[in-house]
């Protein structure tokens, strides 16, 4: 991991794009106008680099280069700021937001919105730790302060959020303990199903970080209970938003649970097949990962003992593979009712349900075809997600086995736009994440600029041994 953050850092260095440098040529004459006469005030400021942002990601395609892309958007930010505070560094930038945080007696709901942003954006563009080390717990307190008492949705929505990145970038066990029991109160009583909903994904995360095998497998149980109950365990009754989150947590903890796998796959695959007939494609699909998940963990290392009837056993029923030079037996059926199982998800491949839009059954066919192929061929080539995760033009993050995805997924809804930041710079995110630096052959140079649309940050890629002709 070492090698791979001091390959990163001698990257900085590397020269923008000039495309990139000038993003208002693209911009028509009256966006031009009105992004040069909003440049006199504060507010002005932050909407011109807002519509800059947007209009760079729009030619994203242009350069193929996803470090680059994510680089632009965060100088932006750092540039509105330091040009305010005269502070080259940046450092002055983070205190004066961390002040205005603290002083809650003279702010506005508004001012606090504003803060509360530029927090949550500065935390994505930089990695810091040691600047808000000893602030920590004194910013959490004004957070959940303001969730508790605060007089918007959209300012506990921000203080949730920015809970969860100060987790992300100092994960102590202190911080956790301080937010935790509040949290969870928050989950059942808040209005906002968009609240509970970022609560959820939250809780998960601190724990994910910091947690013993206890404190997992009850959050895991929590969540669970929200998924069987719809959301109206918590006051949420059949909020997709609220039940995808308590899925995606739950897997995202899975992957760091070191208990009886098998009694956890039993309490929870029924739950799991039951969302598959939900009308939201995202709860559709995040309990799609999670059954993927458990088959895959269903195989286990292959005792040194076994006898050859043992053997030709596992072999006959196609339960033992070889993957990552070990022999893997599967010794439990995941789902006893497997050939029902396998008839619903091939119906979801089809994404023909009518009430859904163009998108969301383009979603449902692409998602579900990967994730029949992981049921029916757990840990083997086919069975398994094929995707990546750009960092820089020349190497990128294979996401290949199902726990992979599903703790990537858990992940990406809080960090969003701050994946480059934490990878190259935060050591416990990358080294907790679990995932290995590949090579990118790709010459990026030759890819052709698509006309319009972002370019998208998860690529499905074909193995290179097999004929995509």
């Amino acid at each position: 991991m070492s090698n791979l953050r001091r390959k990163a850092l001698e990257h900085n260095g590397e020269g923008i794009n000039p495309k990139l440098l000038n993003p208002n040529k693209t911009i028509s004459r009256k966006a031009a106008s009105r992004a040069s006469s909003a440049a006199s005030s504060r507010a002005g400021s932050r909407t011109t680099s807002r519509a800059t942002s947007r209009q760079v990601s729009e030619d994203e395609w242009e350069t193929d280069d996803a470090a680059t892309v994510v680089r632009w958007g965060q100088d932006s930010l750092q540039d509105e700021m330091l040009e305010s505070s005269g502070d080259p560094s940046g450092k002055q930038a983070l205190k004066d937001i961390m002040d205005e945080v603290l002083d809650r007696k003279r702010s506005s709901v508004e001012g606090r919105e504003w803060t509360y942003s530029n927090y949550i954006r500065y935390l994505l563009a930089n990695y810091s730790r040691e600047d808000i080390y000893d602030r920590a717990a004194e910013l959490v307190d004004a957070f959940l302060r303001s969730i508790k008492g605060g007089r918007s949705e959209k300012e506990a929505i921000l203080a949730t959020r920015a809970i969860c990145l100060t987790i992300v970038t100092n994960p102590t066990d202190y911080l956790v303990d301080k937010c935790f029991g509040t949290l969870m109160g928050i989950i059942t009583d808040h209005e906002s199903t968009s609240v509970k909903a970022l609560a959820i994904c939250t809780l998960s995360i601190a724990r994910y970080y910091v947690g013993n095998e206890t404190e997992i497998r009850t959050l895991m149980s929590h969540n669970l209970d929200i998924i069987c109950s719809d959301g109206q365990l918590v006051g949420a009754g059949d909020s997709a938003e609220v039940v995808t989150a308590a899925l995606e947590g739950w897997g995202l903890l899975c992957t760091v649970y070191n208990g009886d796998i098998k009694e956890v796959n039993d309490e929870s695959m029924d739950a799991f097949i039951d969302q598959l007939d939900s009308t939201s494609v995202e709860v559709q699909t995040a309990a799609g990962r999670n059954i993927a998940l458990l088959y895959e963990l269903s195989y286990t290392v292959a005792n040194e003992d076994m006898d050859d009837r043992e053997i030709e056993f596992f072999k006959s029923r196609g339960k033992m593979v070889e993957f990552d030079e070990q022999v893997l037996v599967q010794k439990y059926q995941p789902c006893g009712r497997e050939n029902d199982l396998l008839n619903t998800l091939s119906g979801l491949t089809k994404g023909t349900k009518r009430h859904m839009n163009k998108k969301d059954r383009r979603t449902q066919h692409s998602a579900f075809q990967t994730i029949l192929r992981g049921v029916e061929h757990p840990l083997r080539t086919e069975g398994s997600p094929r995707q990546k995760l750009v960092v820089r033009k020349d190497y990128h993050f294979g996401i290949d086995e199902w726990w992979k995805l599903v703790r990537v997924t858990g992940l990406k809804s809080i960090l969003k736009g701050g994946w480059q930041t934490h990878l190259l710079h935060n050591e416990s995110f990358l080294r907790k994440l679990g995932l290995e630096a590949q090579s990118t052959d790709m010459d990026y140079r030759s890819v052709r600029s698509k006309p319009r649309g972002k370019k998208q940050r998860w690529q499905s890629f074909m193995p290179e041994d097999e004929d995509t002709g």
